[in-house]
């Protein structure tokens, strides 16, 4: 490609990111917003109601600048758009942003079993009619996988990786970032192997992230919901499929396009085999193992992470970091010999292993495999404060530092009580004479119904009241209360 040609991909790929920025800048500012807001609970990591719009942006950017691709492909000579990358982006925004425009409303709630059904649908229908697959696939020139075969692991590939990135859209920045870093590897791929077509739609999407990045960066302003995290994952999948269509006869396939996908690929496994270790150490039959994998928890990476005092943007670049080694070993698998390959993979498990290891993920793993006789190796879990306040300014000032030992929650409704209540060491209430209605009756659960100290009223010399769990002790006190009086003097 010419010059002219390489700027005009790169004017696509800017344009995307003003379009998905404007977009959210525009959304914000209008009554819309009050219909997508994410309210707190106790697995999440905010403590305000924030708009889960940024799937709307994202979907928005990339149809405008696919359209103008379309536009622009005839006038200056650019390669245009495939017709399978066209109709699949079409069917995965009626497909995917129809459910996930819905389950971001506040208004609807579909159902699992629904939105897994619509994800199957579109990868069946990508794959077998608009023929987005890898065709026969070499596995490092041992033996050939057969079209037929290849189509069926492309499928269930593309359910993985959508489901893969819900999984992973849990923190501010988190989802955006490691989707901009697999996306810039695809678009190394595609280049080398000649894929040009797969390299453009790859920078509009990289576009689009970074449009939405800039409201999500720690302290997120809006949120992907699930029409954004659906989406990302959908595009990513179609392109390491497309990419590997041209990288098939190579041999590198197998270990590439894993390796591109990166962190939410290792998010899934290990979510998958921890679950199932947890759930077998309990004594559950089978179909209760299968139950509890798919139920939700907060012990995913990014949680581990905050778990250990890092902030919402060390974390981000903590991960990013590993995703960006995951993607460089990609691709320099793609342009070392085949011999080579299997090397630079195993090279590549060492900081894949640690990482895990220090998080606390090793545990668990060891004791299954015998190797150890308990679960617990150099991670331990941190003893959970509540906040309760009116504003959230608290739990942001008091999550940003690095605490060792204890981690904060917000408490913001009493449903959540009945699952977190217990596992709480103390709650610290700020300015408990001025709580809205909804937040006093938090605070006043925890002293009558869940054995916490009873809750005084605060003044303005004093406005933080720490309510402990008179059932259990907490050897974090002074740590807490110097972290309390470090907000107050910077406020």
């Amino acid at each position: 490609m010419s010059g002219m040609q390489y700027l005009i991909i790169g004017s696509l790929s800017a344009f995307s990111a003003v379009v998905a920025a404007c977009a959210i800048k525009v959304i914000l500012h209008t009554r819309l917003v009050s219909l997508f807001v994410d309210p707190p609970d106790i697995r999440k990591v905010h403590s305000a109601p924030i708009p889960r719009i940024g799937g709307i942006a994202i979907i928005l950017a990339m149809l405008c600048a696919v359209l103008l691709w379309y536009t622009l492909a005839d006038l200056f000579g650019l390669i245009p758009i495939p017709k399978e990358f066209f109709l699949s982006i079409l069917a995965s925004v009626l497909a995917l942003g129809i459910f996930g425009f819905m389950d971001d409303s506040r208004f609807f709630s579909t159902r699992v079993r629904d939105k897994l059904i619509a994800v199957i649908v579109l990868a069946i229908v990508t794959v077998f009619v608009f023929g987005v697959h890898p065709g026969a696939i070499s596995v490092f020139g041992f033996f050939v996988i057969p079209e037929l075969l290849s189509k069926v692991i492309a499928v269930f590939w593309i359910i993985g990786l959508i489901n893969a990135y819900n999984l992973v859209d849990g923190l501010d920045g988190f989802a955006g970032t490691i989707s901009i870093v697999s996306l810039l590897g695809i678009m190394a791929v595609a280049v080398f192997v000649g894929d040009f077509a797969t390299a453009v739609l790859s920078m509009i999407a990289v576009g689009a992230a970074v449009g939405f990045l800039i409201h999500n960066a720690p302290p997120a302003k809006v949120f992907m919901g699930d029409t954004g995290s659906l989406f990302l994952g959908f595009i990513i999948a179609m392109l390491t499929i497309h990419a590997a269509n041209w990288a098939g006869a190579s041999g590198k396939v197998p270990l590439i396009m894993p390796l591109i996908a990166g962190i939410p690929i290792l998010e899934v496994f290990v979510t998958i085999v921890r679950r199932y270790f947890k759930a077998n150490e309990r004594g559950h039959p089978l179909k209760q193992i299968v139950k509890y994998i798919v139920t939700p928890d907060s012990s995913h990476i990014h949680h581990r992470f905050l778990f250990r005092g890092f902030s919402h943007l060390e974390t981000c670049i903590l991960v990013g970091t590993l995703a960006v080694t995951l993607v460089g070993g990609a691709v320099c698998i793609l342009l070392a010999p085949l011999f080579m390959s299997p090397w630079i993979a195993l090279y590549l498990i060492i900081p894949v292993t640690f990482s895990l290891y220090k998080l606390g993920f090793g545990g668990r793993f060891k004791k299954a495999l015998k190797i150890s006789k308990s679960r617990y190796n150099s991670y331990h879990k941190p003893e959970l404060i509540g906040v309760i306040e009116s504003d959230g300014k608290l739990f942001n000032y008091l999550s940003a530092k690095r605490n060792k030992g204890y981690a904060f929650v917000p408490l913001v409704n009493e449903n959540d009580l009945p699952l977190i209540a217990n596992q709480l060491k103390a709650t610290v209430v700020r300015n408990s004479s001025n709580l809205p209605e909804l937040t006093a009756r938090v605070a006043k659960e925890l002293s009558t119904i869940y054995g916490f100290s009873p809750l005084s009223y605060t003044g303005s010399q004093n406005p933080f009241n720490i309510i402990l769990n008179q059932k259990t002790s907490f050897e974090n006190l002074d740590a807490v209360r110097k972290a309390l009086q470090g907000f107050a003097d910077d406020t």
